[in-house]
Protein backbone atom coordinates (compact mmCIF):
# COMPACT_ATOMS: atom_id res chain seq x y z
CA UNK A 1 0.00 0.00 0.00
CA UNK A 2 1.52 2.97 -0.80
CA UNK A 3 1.90 6.13 1.76
CA UNK A 4 -0.96 7.99 -0.20
CA UNK A 5 -2.98 5.20 0.59
CA UNK A 6 -2.00 4.58 3.82
CA UNK A 7 -2.54 8.27 4.89
CA UNK A 8 -6.15 8.09 3.07
CA UNK A 9 -7.47 4.84 4.92
CA UNK A 10 -6.07 6.38 8.51
CA UNK A 11 -7.86 9.44 7.58
CA UNK A 12 -10.81 7.24 6.68
CA UNK A 13 -10.39 5.73 10.37
CA UNK A 14 -10.28 9.00 12.25
CA UNK A 15 -13.84 9.99 10.39
CA UNK A 16 -15.53 6.70 11.64
CA UNK A 17 -13.93 7.20 15.41
CA UNK A 18 -18.07 8.02 16.36
CA UNK A 19 -19.92 5.10 17.32
CA UNK A 20 -21.70 3.49 14.29
CA UNK A 21 -25.36 3.12 15.46
CA UNK A 22 -26.39 -0.11 13.21
CA UNK A 23 -30.18 0.61 13.86
CA UNK A 24 -29.75 3.79 11.48
CA UNK A 25 -28.37 3.73 8.11
CA UNK A 26 -25.13 4.39 7.16
CA UNK A 27 -24.72 8.23 5.98
CA UNK A 28 -23.28 9.64 2.79
CA UNK A 29 -19.81 10.27 4.85
CA UNK A 30 -19.99 6.89 6.20
CA UNK A 31 -19.78 4.79 2.51
CA UNK A 32 -17.29 7.19 1.57
CA UNK A 33 -14.65 6.70 4.36
CA UNK A 34 -15.48 2.75 3.94
CA UNK A 35 -14.79 2.61 0.58
CA UNK A 36 -11.74 5.01 1.18
CA UNK A 37 -10.47 2.64 3.85
CA UNK A 38 -11.52 -1.03 1.60
CA UNK A 39 -10.96 0.14 -1.51
CA UNK A 40 -11.31 -3.38 -2.72
CA UNK A 41 -14.85 -3.34 -1.55
CA UNK A 42 -18.08 -3.73 -3.41
CA UNK A 43 -20.52 -3.34 -0.07
CA UNK A 44 -21.30 -3.87 3.16
CA UNK A 45 -23.44 -5.11 5.28
CA UNK A 46 -23.99 -3.43 8.93
CA UNK A 47 -25.49 -5.91 11.11
CA UNK A 48 -27.73 -4.97 13.85
CA UNK A 49 -25.43 -7.48 16.18
CA UNK A 50 -22.52 -4.97 16.33
CA UNK A 51 -21.02 -6.61 12.89
CA UNK A 52 -19.71 -4.72 9.77
CA UNK A 53 -19.23 -7.48 6.96
CA UNK A 54 -16.92 -6.14 4.19
CA UNK A 55 -18.43 -7.39 0.65
CA UNK A 56 -15.70 -8.37 -2.12
CA UNK A 57 -16.10 -9.78 -5.79
CA UNK A 58 -13.75 -12.86 -5.26
CA UNK A 59 -11.52 -14.25 -2.37
CA UNK A 60 -8.20 -12.88 -4.00
CA UNK A 61 -9.30 -9.47 -3.02
CA UNK A 62 -10.51 -10.42 0.42
CA UNK A 63 -7.36 -12.57 0.52
CA UNK A 64 -5.23 -9.60 -0.77
CA UNK A 65 -7.42 -7.05 2.03
CA UNK A 66 -6.24 -9.37 4.66
CA UNK A 67 -2.58 -9.68 3.63
CA UNK A 68 -2.59 -5.70 3.47
CA UNK A 69 -4.15 -5.18 6.84
CA UNK A 70 -7.24 -3.84 8.28
CA UNK A 71 -9.08 -2.28 10.84
CA UNK A 72 -10.68 -4.78 13.84
CA UNK A 73 -13.47 -2.53 14.63
CA UNK A 74 -14.66 0.21 13.22
CA UNK A 75 -17.04 2.86 14.54
CA UNK A 76 -17.35 0.51 17.86
CA UNK A 77 -18.07 -2.63 15.15
CA UNK A 78 -16.48 -5.83 14.72
CA UNK A 79 -14.87 -5.98 11.16
CA UNK A 80 -15.50 -9.02 9.01
CA UNK A 81 -14.34 -9.78 5.56
CA UNK A 82 -16.50 -11.85 3.07
CA UNK A 83 -17.73 -12.42 -0.56
CA UNK A 84 -20.41 -11.30 -1.70
CA UNK A 85 -23.75 -13.16 -2.82
CA UNK A 86 -26.38 -12.27 -4.44
CA UNK A 87 -29.03 -14.80 -5.06
CA UNK A 88 -31.67 -13.33 -7.52
CA UNK A 89 -33.98 -16.45 -8.01
CA UNK A 90 -37.14 -15.74 -9.39
CA UNK A 91 -37.76 -17.67 -12.03
CA UNK A 92 -37.29 -15.56 -15.51
CA UNK A 93 -40.09 -14.70 -17.79
CA UNK A 94 -39.97 -13.57 -21.27
CA UNK A 95 -41.19 -10.42 -22.26
CA UNK A 96 -45.06 -11.14 -23.12
CA UNK A 97 -45.40 -14.12 -20.94
CA UNK A 98 -49.02 -14.41 -19.26
CA UNK A 99 -49.84 -15.77 -16.03
CA UNK A 100 -51.53 -18.62 -15.43
CA UNK A 101 -53.74 -20.23 -12.95
CA UNK A 102 -52.54 -23.44 -12.69
CA UNK A 103 -50.25 -24.57 -9.90
CA UNK A 104 -47.32 -25.47 -11.89
CA UNK A 105 -47.11 -22.61 -14.49
CA UNK A 106 -45.57 -20.16 -11.56
CA UNK A 107 -43.81 -16.91 -13.58
CA UNK A 108 -42.57 -14.93 -10.11
CA UNK A 109 -44.30 -12.86 -7.58
CA UNK A 110 -46.49 -9.88 -7.80
CA UNK A 111 -46.59 -7.43 -4.97
CA UNK A 112 -48.68 -4.85 -3.35
CA UNK A 113 -52.02 -2.55 -5.38
CA UNK A 114 -50.51 1.09 -5.25
CA UNK A 115 -53.40 4.42 -6.67
CA UNK A 116 -51.78 6.49 -8.37
CA UNK A 117 -52.36 9.94 -8.43
CA UNK A 118 -55.56 10.67 -10.56
CA UNK A 119 -56.73 7.69 -9.42
CA UNK A 120 -54.91 4.79 -11.85
CA UNK A 121 -54.32 1.62 -10.06
CA UNK A 122 -51.10 -0.21 -10.85
CA UNK A 123 -49.19 -3.79 -9.26
CA UNK A 124 -45.78 -3.86 -7.85
CA UNK A 125 -43.80 -6.70 -9.47
CA UNK A 126 -39.54 -7.36 -9.64
CA UNK A 127 -37.62 -6.19 -12.33
CA UNK A 128 -35.49 -8.94 -12.24
CA UNK A 129 -37.70 -11.67 -13.70
CA UNK A 130 -38.30 -9.92 -16.32
CA UNK A 131 -34.57 -9.79 -16.94
CA UNK A 132 -32.33 -12.66 -19.32
CA UNK A 133 -30.34 -14.13 -17.08
CA UNK A 134 -30.30 -11.90 -14.21
CA UNK A 135 -28.31 -14.42 -11.77
CA UNK A 136 -25.45 -15.80 -13.49
CA UNK A 137 -23.04 -16.53 -11.17
CA UNK A 138 -22.06 -13.20 -9.74
CA UNK A 139 -19.01 -11.05 -9.47
CA UNK A 140 -19.94 -7.29 -9.45
CA UNK A 141 -18.40 -6.59 -12.86
CA UNK A 142 -18.25 -2.86 -13.17
CA UNK A 143 -20.39 -1.26 -15.34
CA UNK A 144 -18.81 0.63 -18.77
CA UNK A 145 -18.96 3.93 -19.59
CA UNK A 146 -21.38 2.65 -21.95
CA UNK A 147 -24.74 0.53 -20.65
CA UNK A 148 -27.22 -1.35 -22.44
CA UNK A 149 -30.68 -0.39 -21.65
CA UNK A 150 -33.33 -3.07 -20.88
CA UNK A 151 -36.24 -0.85 -20.21
CA UNK A 152 -37.86 -1.45 -23.95
CA UNK A 153 -37.99 -5.07 -23.25
CA UNK A 154 -39.68 -4.60 -20.29
CA UNK A 155 -42.44 -2.63 -21.64
CA UNK A 156 -43.93 -5.40 -23.82
CA UNK A 157 -45.37 -7.94 -21.27
CA UNK A 158 -49.32 -8.81 -22.28
CA UNK A 159 -48.92 -11.27 -24.79
CA UNK A 160 -52.15 -12.04 -26.93
CA UNK A 161 -51.26 -15.35 -27.49
CA UNK A 162 -53.28 -17.51 -24.99
CA UNK A 163 -53.48 -20.59 -27.20
CA UNK A 164 -51.08 -22.88 -24.84
CA UNK A 165 -53.73 -23.02 -21.30
CA UNK A 166 -57.40 -21.77 -21.78
CA UNK A 167 -57.36 -20.30 -18.41
CA UNK A 168 -54.47 -17.98 -19.18
CA UNK A 169 -54.82 -14.82 -18.88
CA UNK A 170 -53.04 -11.36 -19.59
CA UNK A 171 -51.82 -9.38 -16.23
CA UNK A 172 -51.14 -5.94 -18.11
CA UNK A 173 -48.15 -4.29 -19.21
CA UNK A 174 -44.92 -2.81 -17.11
CA UNK A 175 -44.93 0.65 -17.50
CA UNK A 176 -42.72 2.34 -15.32
CA UNK A 177 -39.39 0.53 -14.39
CA UNK A 178 -37.30 2.46 -11.60
CA UNK A 179 -33.81 0.53 -12.83
CA UNK A 180 -31.30 0.14 -15.84
CA UNK A 181 -30.85 -3.78 -15.80
CA UNK A 182 -28.46 -5.14 -18.29
CA UNK A 183 -28.80 -7.73 -20.61
CA UNK A 184 -25.37 -9.40 -20.11
CA UNK A 185 -24.39 -8.36 -16.62
CA UNK A 186 -25.56 -10.05 -13.32
CA UNK A 187 -27.85 -8.74 -10.55
CA UNK A 188 -27.42 -6.38 -9.02
CA UNK A 189 -25.15 -4.26 -11.80
CA UNK A 190 -28.20 -1.91 -12.59
CA UNK A 191 -30.62 -2.26 -10.25
CA UNK A 192 -31.42 0.54 -7.43
CA UNK A 193 -34.71 -0.49 -6.40
CA UNK A 194 -35.48 -3.46 -8.47
CA UNK A 195 -39.02 -2.19 -9.12
CA UNK A 196 -41.55 -2.07 -11.83
CA UNK A 197 -45.14 -1.15 -12.10
CA UNK A 198 -47.85 -2.90 -14.12
CA UNK A 199 -50.87 -1.61 -15.58
CA UNK A 200 -53.94 -3.08 -16.98
CA UNK A 201 -57.56 -2.77 -17.20
CA UNK A 202 -58.39 -6.23 -16.07
CA UNK A 203 -55.43 -6.61 -12.87
CA UNK A 204 -55.70 -9.39 -10.81
CA UNK A 205 -57.13 -8.64 -7.24
CA UNK A 206 -54.58 -8.94 -4.42
CA UNK A 207 -56.32 -10.60 -1.62
CA UNK A 208 -55.24 -10.15 2.37
CA UNK A 209 -54.67 -14.06 3.95
CA UNK A 210 -58.09 -14.67 6.39
CA UNK A 211 -57.51 -13.06 9.46
CA UNK A 212 -54.15 -10.96 8.48
CA UNK A 213 -53.74 -7.71 8.74
CA UNK A 214 -55.05 -5.71 5.78
CA UNK A 215 -51.57 -4.01 4.53
CA UNK A 216 -52.63 -0.34 3.93
CA UNK A 217 -50.18 1.87 4.54
CA UNK A 218 -45.99 2.20 4.60
CA UNK A 219 -44.11 1.97 7.53
CA UNK A 220 -41.25 4.56 8.11
CA UNK A 221 -37.65 2.76 7.78
CA UNK A 222 -36.79 4.79 11.21
CA UNK A 223 -39.53 2.47 12.92
CA UNK A 224 -38.74 -0.81 11.22
CA UNK A 225 -34.95 0.08 12.11
CA UNK A 226 -35.64 0.39 16.13
CA UNK A 227 -37.41 -3.23 16.04
CA UNK A 228 -41.05 -3.89 15.81
CA UNK A 229 -42.81 -7.33 15.15
CA UNK A 230 -42.05 -8.05 11.37
CA UNK A 231 -43.73 -11.01 8.96
CA UNK A 232 -43.59 -11.62 5.40
CA UNK A 233 -46.33 -12.27 3.01
CA UNK A 234 -46.58 -13.19 -0.81
CA UNK A 235 -49.52 -13.61 -3.45
CA UNK A 236 -49.33 -16.74 -5.60
CA UNK A 237 -50.23 -15.39 -9.24
CA UNK A 238 -51.19 -18.60 -10.53
CA UNK A 239 -54.60 -18.69 -8.09
CA UNK A 240 -54.29 -15.21 -6.93
CA UNK A 241 -54.40 -16.51 -2.87
CA UNK A 242 -51.74 -15.72 -0.70
CA UNK A 243 -49.09 -17.81 0.98
CA UNK A 244 -47.28 -16.57 3.46
CA UNK A 245 -43.27 -17.66 3.20
CA UNK A 246 -41.77 -18.91 6.04
CA UNK A 247 -37.96 -19.43 5.60
CA UNK A 248 -38.07 -22.63 2.77
CA UNK A 249 -41.69 -23.64 3.69
CA UNK A 250 -44.98 -22.09 2.58
CA UNK A 251 -47.47 -22.36 5.44
CA UNK A 252 -50.50 -21.16 6.82
CA UNK A 253 -48.56 -19.44 9.62
CA UNK A 254 -47.45 -16.55 10.16
CA UNK A 255 -43.53 -15.83 8.73
CA UNK A 256 -42.51 -14.32 11.93
CA UNK A 257 -39.08 -12.28 10.50
CA UNK A 258 -36.56 -10.61 12.46
CA UNK A 259 -34.14 -7.74 10.51
CA UNK A 260 -31.00 -8.32 10.86
CA UNK A 261 -29.70 -4.37 9.88
CA UNK A 262 -28.80 -3.02 6.27
CA UNK A 263 -26.58 -4.04 3.37
CA UNK A 264 -25.36 -1.49 0.87
CA UNK A 265 -23.95 -2.42 -2.81
CA UNK A 266 -21.99 0.55 -5.05
CA UNK A 267 -20.15 0.34 -8.14
CA UNK A 268 -17.40 3.17 -7.74
CA UNK A 269 -16.76 3.55 -11.75
CA UNK A 270 -20.43 4.57 -12.35
CA UNK A 271 -20.79 6.45 -9.00
CA UNK A 272 -24.22 4.35 -8.15
CA UNK A 273 -25.07 2.38 -4.87
CA UNK A 274 -28.45 0.60 -3.88
CA UNK A 275 -29.70 0.20 -0.51
CA UNK A 276 -31.19 -2.33 1.20
CA UNK A 277 -32.60 -3.78 4.30
CA UNK A 278 -31.82 -7.71 5.54
CA UNK A 279 -34.13 -10.08 7.44
CA UNK A 280 -34.67 -13.71 8.14
CA UNK A 281 -37.47 -15.84 8.80
CA UNK A 282 -38.02 -18.40 11.44
CA UNK A 283 -37.06 -21.48 9.53
CA UNK A 284 -33.99 -18.92 7.67
CA UNK A 285 -31.76 -22.41 6.55
CA UNK A 286 -33.70 -22.84 3.27
CA UNK A 287 -34.05 -20.86 0.08
CA UNK A 288 -37.79 -19.09 -0.36
CA UNK A 289 -36.89 -18.72 -3.85
CA UNK A 290 -39.74 -18.30 -6.44
CA UNK A 291 -41.01 -15.49 -3.70
CA UNK A 292 -39.43 -12.74 -5.08
CA UNK A 293 -41.41 -9.81 -4.62
CA UNK A 294 -43.30 -10.96 -1.29
CA UNK A 295 -43.95 -7.98 0.81
CA UNK A 296 -42.32 -7.46 4.15
CA UNK A 297 -44.41 -6.07 6.98
CA UNK A 298 -45.15 -4.74 10.36
CA UNK A 299 -47.50 -5.94 12.41
CA UNK A 300 -48.91 -9.07 14.51
CA UNK A 301 -52.08 -11.13 13.10
CA UNK A 302 -54.16 -10.10 15.38
CA UNK A 303 -53.76 -6.48 14.50
CA UNK A 304 -56.19 -5.23 11.87
CA UNK A 305 -54.20 -2.76 9.85
CA UNK A 306 -49.90 -3.28 9.29
CA UNK A 307 -47.92 -1.26 7.17
CA UNK A 308 -45.60 -2.55 4.10
CA UNK A 309 -41.89 -1.65 4.33
CA UNK A 310 -40.01 -3.08 1.31
CA UNK A 311 -40.31 -6.27 -0.95
CA UNK A 312 -38.11 -9.26 -0.99
CA UNK A 313 -35.65 -8.79 -3.98
CA UNK A 314 -33.02 -11.25 -3.61
CA UNK A 315 -30.97 -13.66 -0.63
CA UNK A 316 -27.95 -13.23 0.60
CA UNK A 317 -25.80 -15.84 3.07
CA UNK A 318 -24.13 -14.81 6.54
CA UNK A 319 -21.02 -17.32 6.61
CA UNK A 320 -19.79 -19.63 9.31
CA UNK A 321 -16.32 -20.72 9.45
CA UNK A 322 -15.63 -24.48 10.05
CA UNK A 323 -12.09 -26.21 10.93
CA UNK A 324 -12.58 -28.16 7.31
CA UNK A 325 -13.77 -24.75 5.77
CA UNK A 326 -16.68 -22.63 5.20
CA UNK A 327 -20.43 -22.84 5.07
CA UNK A 328 -23.46 -21.05 4.70
CA UNK A 329 -25.37 -20.46 8.14
CA UNK A 330 -28.41 -18.82 6.37
CA UNK A 331 -30.30 -17.42 3.96
CA UNK A 332 -30.72 -13.71 4.40
CA UNK A 333 -33.68 -12.39 2.70
CA UNK A 334 -33.09 -8.32 0.98
CA UNK A 335 -35.43 -6.07 0.09
CA UNK A 336 -34.37 -2.35 -1.72
CA UNK A 337 -35.52 0.41 -0.29
CA UNK A 338 -38.34 1.87 -2.76
CA UNK A 339 -38.06 4.99 -4.51
CA UNK A 340 -39.59 8.38 -2.32
CA UNK A 341 -42.71 9.02 -4.94
CA UNK A 342 -43.64 5.26 -4.38
CA UNK A 343 -43.67 5.24 -0.62
CA UNK A 344 -45.87 8.44 -0.90
CA UNK A 345 -48.67 6.73 -3.12
CA UNK A 346 -51.66 5.16 -1.31
CA UNK A 347 -51.77 1.31 -1.14
CA UNK A 348 -55.11 0.17 -1.67
CA UNK A 349 -56.23 -1.86 1.09
CA UNK A 350 -56.61 -5.94 -0.19
CA UNK A 351 -59.86 -7.42 0.24
CA UNK A 352 -60.24 -9.89 2.72
CA UNK A 353 -60.00 -13.83 1.21
CA UNK A 354 -62.54 -16.19 3.07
Amino acid sequence: MSPASQLAGWTSISSLQGQINPRKFLTEQDLESLRILFPKAIGAQLLIAGFLRMLFDSIVDVERTHNLGYPGEVGGLVVLLDTATFNATAQNIESGAVVSDTEAKSVGCLGLTLKLPGGKTVLTTVTHAYVRNPALPVVLMRVAAWVIRAKNALYRFLNPHLDRDSRAYGVGMITNCFDNPSPILPFPVGYRHDLSLIEGETLPEVVSPHEYPIISAWAPYEKVLAGVPLYAVALNAQTQNWRVVEGAKVTPAVANSVLLGSEYVWDREASDQAVAMLWRSKDDVGSAGGYFGSVLCTSIPTDQHGEAVVFQNYETGLRMWESEGSSLLANIKAGFLLPGEIRLQVTCPPKLST
